[in-house]
């Protein structure tokens, strides 16, 4: 096969990865970073009470100014390339509702071989306040896994309006921490009755318009509301994992309306429908048998690490993802905050951020989160509960002590959380690779007149609905992660050299729309530049693209546009298909978007030629600059008969640039014996079948043949095959005297 020069996505991502991406080439061996306002720091060991050292370790910063007065950071970190740490999660007792001090959580954990270190407070929880169930029900906000059984689904859209994909936190078997944004779903079937369809989600507030299941990790109490259909089933094992199944039997049904309800026992399974989704489950009987099963998606596309997902929690609000700024929040709002997070290296850190003093409400202000996390030297945080619930606990002198002030004025009794743990026995061998782990691209001496799509997911600041990755050497695919109308993505320019719209006057987009979506699709540009650092429909302007998968050339003439003016902060491209909404996993191609200063370069631009001075196509800028290139051969392709083939194409295994270009052969063309190809084996059309030496065709050898073969020597008539009678390919004096011969018998 023809060697391509954009290879698939499994690859690109293995040697983008290997090339820049990867925590063991790039990764910071520094604690927290230094924080603007810290008054003074400590750091202190934090290690088992024989003294065995652990490597976590506690920062205690304190600071007063750009941040704010008299608050106080704790952030504990540790490095689980050390297989004795592990990330667990811990619910505050058998039911999503109960509830405990994080000091005590921490205690009944540390049995079996395992001693928290550390620990904080976990998600926030769901009541009847935050969404349209008046029925009251303590459930953590997202999604939450202990040891693989999946306790509760992230938020449903019916609780609060907003529900949906939420950002969370994983750890997997091999010890690799996740940070994303999996999206959980629940599939039952009744193969006897042919009904298979999707809950809404597992140990969820009971939403109007909703089909809800539950087991027994609600307490009895907690079953749904009067207005609802409920199937009560029976299981043998109502556990749910994202690797198994989970078999039950229908064992009543309570009509909507119905004053009898049932209670959540130790194997009861529960189905329960509001509103419109009533009729979806109408159809089961008692006696019918229905699986339950749950699969996972990952709008950063890390499914298949979340799929070996150990325990997960998850939090209310992203601030930093691979670097960039993934919250848009301008809010002044303080808040008592507790984060976790990775940072480059894929070191775990949990921390909080309140007053230096118990009783006073003070915190991390909203709009400054992005560039706090940054300084401490996350890669990938977000928020899990905070307020009056932030709490730092590690142990202390043999003791789990709180190190942070509460803003109660004592400690709060939380539904979850999470801890650093030491495990006597290792919890696998070796930690898996880091190499999903991507850090922030800056160039702040380059220009930003080329970016490809293998820079474009680093530039990026912010997302909505939307993944970004490189799918090639050149190329990224932006993919919906949920049924949207509001898909986009910006592009963050200060990364770079000022990009002065004097300079550039035109912006070319190279884009190839998926084939779904309908006919004609926009591509809407929004530009910020000068004063101008947010968004504004006044700074707006769009393109038809055509969802027919070819690529695209979309050309802005930026300079007709009111506010290109002044260096440019950010581009953000929205997409819309004419339809209104576009589904989930729907994807475009993002080959790069250029900023041209005159109609020449625009056409270069057109013809994938980078304009001068830009760095150009992003891998080989990275080669050029650090490294010689690594030749690797493709395989040549010999000619056929009607194809042509090339000879070898030499390219870098690490950017994908083309070192020698391969050199096309033309075909050879048939080479027919007896009305075959000697080389293919296909029949010659015009082959017709004869006797060597019967010229006339009669079917015998005569002297009239000899006469035949004798003028077609002389050309006094046209050549026929059985002329050829040695099968040399020519008529000769030699097909004259065999043909005697065999005549006369000799």
């Amino acid at each position: 096969m023809i060697l391509k020069k954009y290879i698939s996505i499994i690859l690109a991502a293995a040697l983008f990865a290997a090339l820049f991406q990867s925590p063991s080439l790039f990764a910071s061996a520094a604690s927290v970073g230094s924080i603007t306002g810290e008054t003074s720091r400590t750091v202190e060991s934090v290690n088992l009470s024989d003294g065995t050292k652990t490597g976590v370790e506690l920062t205690t910063v304190n600071l007063t100014g750009y941040y704010g007065t008299n608050k106080v950071l704790h952030a504990a970190e540790c490095d689980l390339s050390n297989t004795h740490l592990s990330i667990d999660v811990f619910n505050c007792g058998t039911y999503l509702v109960s509830r405990q001090l994080v000091t005590a959580a921490a205690s009944n954990l540390s049995k079996n071989g395992k001693t928290v270190l550390a620990a904080v407070n976990g998600d926030l929880w769901m009541t009847s306040s935050y969404g349209n169930a008046s029925k009251t029900l303590a459930v953590s906000r997202g999604a939450m896994i202990i040891d693989r059984e999946i306790w509760a689904t992230q938020e449903v859209v019916q609780e609060a309006g907003i529900g949906g994909v939420k950002d969370a936190f994983g750890i997997t078997s091999k010890n690799q921490p996740l940070i994303g944004s999996p999206e959980f779903t629940v599939t039952l079937n009744d193969a006897a009755k042919g009904i298979s369809l999707s809950a809404d989600g597992l140990n969820r507030l009971p939403g109007d318009n909703a089909i809800i299941i539950y087991n027994n990790r609600v307490n009895s109490s907690n079953y749904a509301l009067t207005d609802s259909y409920e199937i009560e089933l029976e299981s043998a094992s109502p556990v749910f994992t994202l690797s198994g199944t989970v078999t039950a039997t229908v064992k009543a049904i309570y009509e909507r309306g119905s004053a009898a309800r049932p209670a959540i026992g130790a194997s009861t399974v529960l189905i329960t429908a509001r509103g419109s989704r009533i009729s979806e489950v109408s159809g089961f009987s008692v006696g019918d048998t229905v699986t339950f099963s749950v699969s996972v998606t990952d709008q950063h596309n890390n499914t298949d690490l979340w799929y070996d997902a150990v325990d997960v929690i998850s939090g209310h609000k992203m601030v930093l993802y691979e670097g960039a700024d993934w919250s848009g929040d301008t809010s002044t709002s303080e808040y008592p905050t507790t984060f976790i997070g990775i940072n480059d290296s894929g070191k775990v850190m949990l921390s909080t951020v309140t007053s230096s003093s118990n009783g006073t409400y003070k915190g991390l202000r909203f709009y400054q989160a992005k560039e706090f996390c940054r300084q401490m030297g996350y890669n990938s945080v977000f928020y899990l509960d905070g307020g009056g619930s932030a709490t730092m606990v590690t142990l202390k002198d043999g003791t789990y002590t709180v190190r942070n002030c509460t803003s109660d004025g004592s400690p709060r009794s939380v539904i979850n959380g999470v801890a650093i743990t030491w495990n006597e026995t290792p919890v696998c061998d070796e930690q898996g690779t880091l190499n999903y782990i991507r850090t922030q691209v800056s160039l702040p001496t380059e220009s930003a007149a080329f970016i490809d799509g293998a820079l474009l997911p680093d530039v990026t600041n912010y997302r909505n609905d939307v993944s970004l990755r490189p799918c090639s050497y050149t190329e990224a695919q932006v993919k919906t992660s949920k049924d949207t109308n509001d898909a986009f993505f910006a592009v963050d320019y200060s990364r770079f050299a000022p990009a002065d719209t004097s300079v550039y006057k035109f912006v070319v987009i190279k884009i190839k729309p998926d084939e779904r979506l309908a006919g004609s699709s926009v591509l809407g540009l929004f530009y910020a530049c000068g004063d101008d650092k947010g968004f504004s429909p006044s700074r707006y302007t769009s393109k038809t693209i055509q969802a027919d998968g070819e690529w695209q050339y979309l050309l802005f003439r930026m300079s007709d546009f009111a506010g290109w003016s002044g260096n440019i902060n950010s581009l953000r491209l929205d997409i819309y298909d004419s339809s209104g909404v576009i589904p989930c996993g729907y994807t475009a191609e993002i080959g790069f978007i250029a900023l041209c200063r005159d109609l020449n370069e625009v056409k270069n631009a057109k013809n994938d030629v980078p304009p001068d001075g830009s760095i150009g196509y992003y891998l080989s800028y990275l080669h050029d600059k650090n490294s010689s290139h690594t030749p690797v051969f493709g395989e040549a392709l010999a000619p056929t008969c009607t194809e042509s083939g090339h000879t070898a194409q030499s390219y870098c295994s690490g950017c994908g640039k083309i070192l020698i270009e391969e050199t096309v052969i033309a075909p050879l063309g048939h080479d027919y014996k007896g009305g075959v190809c000697t080389r293919c084996g296909e029949v010659d059309p015009d082959y017709i079948e004869y006797i060597p030496g019967d010229a006339d065709g009669d079917g015998k050898l005569t002297a009239k043949d000899i006469n035949i073969v004798k003028k077609v020597l002389t050309g006094s008539v046209g050549d026929t095959p059985a002329a050829d009678i040695d099968g040399d390919g020519k008529i000769t004096v030699s097909d004259v005297n065999i043909l005697k011969r065999t005549v006369s018998g000799k």
